[in-house]
């Protein structure tokens, strides 16, 4: 049976063995095989790249003492290409190490004193795997941080914030390669009444599942944006107006067959679009793009709603 207390492997279990000599790498890799480690082997410096250039490797055992390259050099050049990423424990003997002035930039995060005692090997290699865990989460909850400073919380689609500065960006592209850029404002219709009839709850998922819709009916080139609360933005870059229109039309369609709960109940909702598009240098900047696609909404709205715009050619 198992041992319970070997760990299931996982990101922070990709472990590299560097040594020259191939009874006591290989009795190594055994002994940390056994405890849950996804183990590489290397014999030299140039093998070790090979497996830390193809990634997956977390923590790095190196032999201080090898040829050509040996353990401080290797570990000092780790820590020039690869940085803080992998975790280094050097194995070596307490003369070597002393007898060494350690330039921080080559330093190990901890070191393996020969003779090795299998309960010491496990601890030390163990408090990298624990320390590589905490590395990895923390870099989930700021990559987290960093989302939710450019999302919407309800819907996942990106803020007006940053689909504004993605507007501007895709805008300076397509001026500098002659290429068209597109937007499409949608509006749900009576969102408002629906809050007032259903409850919030029901426009909040109204708001959701068009979300998911825009974001399942666009490319991974294209931004989907929460602009206000009941607004959202689609940027097409590359897209003619003729295209974007077809674009917004189908989103429109699409929308308009899908049903969203209610309690016990289906609702469906439509949306109005407008569409705008920058070719040309028609317009002067991003905000004029995005004002010409929303008084086209605005037409659409006023002609009846659940219905598509597009931008009049005396307009632009």
């Amino acid at each position: 049976m198992r041992d319970a207390s070997i760990q299931a492997k996982g990101p922070a279990s990709g472990l590299l063995i560097v040594d020259d000599e191939t009874e006591p790498r290989q009795a190594l890799a055994a002994l940390l095989a056994s405890a849950g480690f996804d183990v590489r082997q290397a014999a030299d410096a140039q093998q070790a790249e090979e497996h830390l250039t193809a990634g997956d490797v977390a923590i790095v055992v190196v032999d201080s003492d090898m040829p050509d390259v040996n353990g401080f050099q290797l570990c000092r050049r780790i820590r020039e290409v690869y940085g803080s990423q992998p975790y280094l424990i050097l194995r070596t003997t307490k003369d070597q190490l002393f007898s060494r002035e350690l330039d921080v930039d080559e330093g190990a995060d901890d070191f393996l004193i020969e003779p090795l005692s299998n309960k010491e090997v496990l601890a030390r290699v163990e408090t990298g795997r624990k320390m590589k865990q905490l590395q990895e989460k923390l870099e989930e909850t700021n990559k987290s941080l960093a989302l939710l400073e450019v999302t919407d919380p309800l819907t996942g689609a990106f803020n007006k914030r940053r689909t504004d500065s993605e507007v501007k960006r895709e805008m300076a592209r397509a001026r500098r390669y002659g290429h068209p850029v597109s937007v499409v404002m949608l509006d749900i219709d009576g969102l408002r009444f629906l809050n007032h009839r259903l409850g919030r709850d029901t426009g909040d998922r109204a708001l959701a599942e068009i979300a998911r819709i825009l974001k399942l009916s666009t490319r991974a080139a294209d931004t989907v944006g929460r602009y206000g609360g009941e607004e959202f933005a689609v940027l097409l870059p590359e897209t003619s107006k003729h295209e974007a229109f077809e674009v917004a039309e189908k989103i429109r369609k699409i929308i308009e067959q899908t049903a969203v709960a209610a309690g016990d109940k289906a609702v469906h909702v439509t949306v109005s679009g407008g569409v705008a598009t920058f070719q040309n240098d028609n317009f002067a900047s991003a905000a004029d793009l995005v004002a010409a696609a929303n008084t086209a909404l605005e037409k659409a709205k006023a002609g009846g709603r659940n219905r598509s715009e597009p931008v009049d050619k005396n307009e632009t």
